[in-house]
C-alpha cells in the first residue's frame, strides 16, 4: 500500500506567510489614502483653508464688536449717573433759570446792619434772583453760618441795582441810592479797607461785619465751596 506524501509547513514559513499579509494589507490601505488623498484637488484643498481662515476672522470680529459695544454701555451708563447726580445737586438750590429759595435766609437792608453789627459779629450775603452761582452758594453760605451759631442774613441786590436794562445797555443803574452809599461806605482795616466797595455789584458778595466794619469777606464763588467760607468766618474772628 502507497502511502501519499503530506505537504509540511514549517514554522519560518507560517511567518514569512504571515509577514506577506500584513505587508499586504499595509500597501492596499497605503493606496486607499492616496486614492482618497488625490481625489481631493488644491483648489478644494486652499478652498477649505480660506474657509476656515474667514470663520475664524469672522469669529474675531464678532467678539471684538462685544467688547467694544460693552465698552460704550459702560462708558454711557457712568457718564449718566454722572449727569443724574450733577442735575440732582444742581436741583437741590436752584431751578434752570438760576431762581433759588431765599426764605433760608432772614432779609435785611443795607440800613439795617450798623444797627444788627453793634453787638454780634454777622454775616450777609449779597445776590440776586437770576444768578446761577448764587444759586449755588446760598445753601452753602447758610450751611456754615449754622455751624458758627450765626444767623444768615440776606440782602437782595436786584433791590439796590436795577438790571431791567443790562441785556439791552449792558449796564445797570442805581435803584436805591441810599442802600447803595451805605453799603459802599463800609470800610475796615487793612485788605478790608475798601472790599464793600471795590467787590459790590459781583455776587454772590459775603461780608463779615462787627461794629459797622468790614472784618472779612469773599466775593463771588468761591472755588473751596464751604471750607473756603468756614476759613473766612474764622479769619473774622467767628467761632463755632
Amino acid at each position: 500500500m502507497t502511502r501519499r506524501k503530506q505537504n509540511t509547513i514549517l514554522p519560518d514559513e507560517v511567518e514569512i506567510n504571515n509577514k506577506t499579509e500584513i505587508e499586504k494589507e499595509k500597501i492596499a490601505l497605503e493606496e486607499e489614502f492616496e486614492e482618497d488623498f488625490e481625489e481631493v484637488s488644491m483648489e478644494e484643498r486652499i478652498l477649505n483653508i480660506e474657509k476656515k481662515t474667514n470663520a475664524t476672522f469672522i469669529l474675531l470680529i464678532i467678539v471684538m464688536l462685544m467688547v467694544l459695544i460693552s465698552l460704550i454701555y459702560s462708558v454711557s451708563n457712568q457718564n449718566n449717573n454722572m449727569g443724574n447726580s450733577t442735575q440732582t445737586n444742581n436741583n437741590s438750590s436752584q431751578t434752570s433759570d438760576g431762581s433759588y429759595d431765599t426764605s433760608m435766609f432772614t432779609e435785611i437792608t443795607a440800613q439795617d446792619i450798623a444797627t444788627l453789627s453793634k453787638t454780634d459779629t454777622i454775616v450777609i450775603m449779597i445776590g440776586r434772583q437770576g444768578c446761577g452761582w448764587c444759586a449755588e452758594y446760598a445753601p452753602m453760605f447758610v450751611s456754615v453760618a449754622k455751624e458758627f451759631n450765626v444767623t444768615p442774613y440776606y440782602i437782595d441786590l436786584a433791590k439796590i441795582l436795577d438790571f431791567s436794562q443790562v441785556e439791552v445797555t449792558q449796564q445797570v443803574s442805581v435803584a436805591d441810592e441810599t442802600a447803595y452809599n451805605t453799603i459802599i461806605s463800609l470800610t475796615g482795616n487793612g485788605e478790608w479797607a475798601t472790599f464793600a466797595k471795590d467787590k459790590f455789584g459781583a455776587t454772590p458778595q459775603t461780608l463779615v461785619i462787627k461794629n459797622n466794619k468790614v472784618v472779612g469777606g469773599l466775593s463771588g464763588y468761591p472755588k473751596d465751596g464751604e471750607s473756603a467760607v468756614r476759613e473766612a468766618f474764622q479769619n473774622a474772628g467767628l467761632k463755632k
